[in-house]
Parts: structure tokens; C-alpha cells; sequence
């Protein structure tokens, strides 16, 4: 006889996959029978849609149809209907002949009606990455408590045709989960803060360490990752003067900031600016530090102690790499998976000496990097061994081959709304 007692999910671990279950011998007095009980956690199921799902569902409710005088045009009538209902089974396939003028009505109505979705953004960002880049229309996604494996959320944030800004907090992270940030080719911005600092048996450290770095290099010095990230940044780290020598190994990096660090801050700079120094870095004084970042995390339009500000500060060094497309050309979308720790600190303790601005002033030949000299070891670490180099998948390219099918029955867009 078995029997099986559900629990509830509980706050801790990011866990990839199901914790194992916990079985206990037990016996029952009224049958005189020994069994074994299994306690097995029930994930929860908010946010499993988490691409699909309203923003503001609540909001969405309450919100009605803009009032106007008169009888609706046909072209109103048409752009309620997709913005109300058709919305979530369109894809970006069914506006490629719809002029943008059309589309920024719906995603208007859309806004107006408290209907956004990371769908509706991600549709229409792929379709008109001018008009929906980051200096238009950043978009936001904060779930504190994912019911799903971090891989899925990060296989829904990776795309050519936007950048993605991820804040995540080790402590609540597998180490397994952590390497396979490096899924996410287009990450811009990687926010490492982790949580409140927890005491007692319960107490669990940041998985992130050298290790961690040196296998995000390994696969960044050989082109297969983080090609894109411009800006790193670690909050409550455990750090050493082996970050700066990993830090050749990122073409596109030019900034990194650090907070409370037990051996990284302001009030010891002699004793790791020669080093950041010697590797092309320079770190801003308390005072810099916290009025450049200020107006990162103070953004209350958008969304208060967001990181995707960042990517708007330009380095003045004029032999820096620049991307071949600028960050304020793409769209952007941050996503805060978990809880980690917010950067309030630079708000309410200005200037302060716990964090430091580094910036890149010079390019550091590759040579530096200490991973460069094995470079035949790490080709042979690929992120898809079974795929030749110039071979390409179907996620990579802006139209799926099914979605060929598709476009002879969609509905022409075009000549509903014009």
C-alpha cells in the first residue's frame, strides 16, 4: 500500500529539473502494514504561459474601448479585432505586407487597453525593428517565481532581431543554469545580484565563481557566445583579480560595474586599479560611479532600477569595436527571472564607496585573453556539436519553413486594415 502527500512549491532554487522525491517508511497501526511515503512538490502553473499572458490581465479587464462619436470605420473595427482577438495566434509572418503605420495603430490600441504581451512585442519587434527599438519601446518582464525551467525562459528571450537584458540572482540559480546562459546569443546585459544574505543551516552561496567566467570565456573567445553583451554587471559577488584577465575574451564588453565586493570597491583601489588598468579598464571614482548610474536605474517611465539604461552610455574611446548595428537601432527586452537584489543602494547611499564603474578605454589584443592559446581545445566544447559551422537551424532564420504553409492561408492584413 503506498500512499502520496503533495506539497506545495516552495521559494529557493531555480531548479532545470524536479528535485528528487523524498520517501519515508511509515506503518500503519490500523492494518498493521508497512509503506512507503513519497513526497512529491507540485510545480505551480502561473506564468507557464509566460510568453502568451497579459501583463496586466487585471487591467486588461477593467479597460474598455477607447469612447469615440459615431459609427467605427471599417479599418477601427479591424484593428480592435487583432488587438483584442486575434492578437495571440498571429505571428510575424502575417505582417510582412502590413505598412507600419497600420501595426503602430494595433500596438497602440494594444497599449491603451492594457493587452501587451511579450508576444505581441516580440511579433511586431521582428517585423519593425526601427520603429519598436529600444529608444521607442523597450519591453519588460519581471516573473519572481518561475514555474519553469530557466532554459525555456531563456530559449524565449533569444532572437537576431532583438537584445536581451537578464537580471538573475546566482544564489537562487544552479550552476548547470548559470553556464547555459550562454544559450542567449543576444544577450546585451547580464545582471548578476544576488538576494538578501541569508543565516543559519539554510544559507546558501552564489554557485558563481572563476570556473563559471572561464567557461563563459572559453565559449566567447571562439565566437559561439556572448558576441553581443556590452555590459556586465555583479552585485554581492565573491571577486578577485582573476575577473579582469577573462575580461579580453568578450569583444563587445565595455562596461562592467561591481557592488559590494568584499575585495573590489573604492576605498582599496590601489590594490586592483594597476591591474584593471594594465587590461584596458578604468574605473570611475565613488562619485562618477553613482552619477552615471543614477539615471540607469532611476527610470520610472519605464521601469524603476531597470538595467537596459545602460546600454544607452557610450564609451568615448574612440578605438573601441562597434557593433555593426547600434543598440539604440534594435529593439530591447529585459527580462528579471527570480529575485535578485536591486541596485538601490546607487539611489540612497549617493556617493557611497561600495560600487564601482569600470569602462573600457582600449582594446587588448586577444593574446591576453588565457584562453586564446586553446583555441583547439575550446572549438571542440560547441554549443551544437552535431551542427556543422556553416550549417544553420531553423531558430535562426526570421521565418520557420512550416510557416510557408502558413502564409497562403493567413489572412491579408493588408487589406482588412487599409
Amino acid at each position: 500500500m503506498r500512499s502520496y502527500r503533495l506539497g506545495t512549491r516552495q521559494q529557493g532554487r531555480l531548479d532545470s529539473q524536479p528535485r528528487q522525491q523524498a520517501s519515508l517508511a511509515a506503518y500503519d497501526a490500523e492494518s498493521g502494514q508497512m509503506f512507503t511515503e513519497h513526497s512529491v512538490q507540485v510545480r505551480s502553473r502561473q506564468h507557464s504561459d509566460w510568453i502568451g499572458e497579459l501583463r496586466t490581465p487585471s487591467l486588461a479587464k477593467k479597460a474598455g474601448t477607447p469612447e469615440q462619436i459615431g459609427a467605427r470605420s471599417l479599418v477601427d473595427a479591424a484593428v480592435i479585432m487583432v488587438a483584442e482577438k486575434l492578437f495571440r495566434d498571429l505571428g510575424e509572418e502575417h505582417f510582412f505586407n502590413v505598412p507600419w503605420n497600420l501595426a503602430e495603430r494595433v500596438w497602440q490600441h494594444v497599449l491603451a487597453t492594457h493587452r501587451e504581451s511579450f508576444h505581441t512585442w516580440r511579433v511586431l519587434a521582428s517585423t519593425y525593428a526601427e520603429q519598436m527599438s529600444a529608444k521607442h519601446h523597450r519591453y519588460h518582464i519581471e516573473i519572481r517565481q518561475p514555474s519553469l525551467s530557466l532554459p525555456d525562459y531563456f530559449s524565449g528571450l533569444t532572437s537576431r532581431n532583438w537584445l536581451a537584458c537578464l537580471r538573475l540572482s546566482p544564489k537562487e540559480t544552479r550552476t548547470a543554469d548559470l553556464i547555459n546562459i550562454c544559450e542567449i546569443t543576444n544577450l546585451a546585459v547580464l545582471d548578476l545580484s544576488n538576494g538578501q544574505v541569508s543565516f543559519g543551516p539554510d544559507n546558501v552561496k552564489s554557485p558563481f565563481d572563476e570556473r563559471i567566467l572561464r567557461s563563459w570565456a572559453e565559449l566567447a573567445a571562439t565566437g559561439q557566445a556572448f558576441v553581443r553583451l556590452e555590459a556586465l554587471m555583479l552585485g554581492w559577488e565573491q571577486l578577485g583579480l582573476w575577473l579582469f584577465q577573462y575580461l579580453p575574451c568578450f569583444p563587445a564588453l565595455t562596461k562592467l560595474v561591481i557592488t559590494d565586493s568584499s575585495y573590489l570597491h573604492q576605498k582599496n583601489r590601489k590594490s586592483w586599479e594597476p591591474v584593471a588598468l594594465n587590461y584596458g579598464w578604468e574605473a570611475r571614482h565613488a562619485k562618477r560611479s553613482a552619477k552615471s548610474l543614477r539615471p540607469v536605474f532611476d527610470e520610472p517611465a519605464f521601469h524603476r532600477f531597470a538595467v537596459s539604461g545602460i546600454l544607452s552610455q557610450y564609451s568615448d574611446a574612440e578605438d573601441l569595436p562597434r557593433n555593426e548595428q547600434k543598440t539604440s537601432d534594435l529593439p530591447v527586452v529585459e527580462a528579471c527571472l527570480g529575485m535578485p537584489k536591486k541596485w538601490a543602494h546607487i539611489l540612497d547611499d549617493f556617493p557611497g564607496s561600495r560600487t564601482i564603474y569600470l569602462e573600457r578605454v582600449k582594446v587588448v589584443d586577444k593574446s591576453r585573453c588565457p584562453l586564446s592559446s586553446s583555441g583547439s581545445d575550446s572549438s571542440k566544447r560547441s554549443l551544437h556539436p552535431e551542427r556543422s559551422p556553416g550549417s544553420s537551424s531553423l531558430s535562426d532564420k526570421r521565418v520557420p519553413r512550416q510557416a510557408s504553409k502558413a502564409r497562403q492561408r493567413a489572412i491579408d492584413f493588408a487589406e482588412i486594415l487599409g
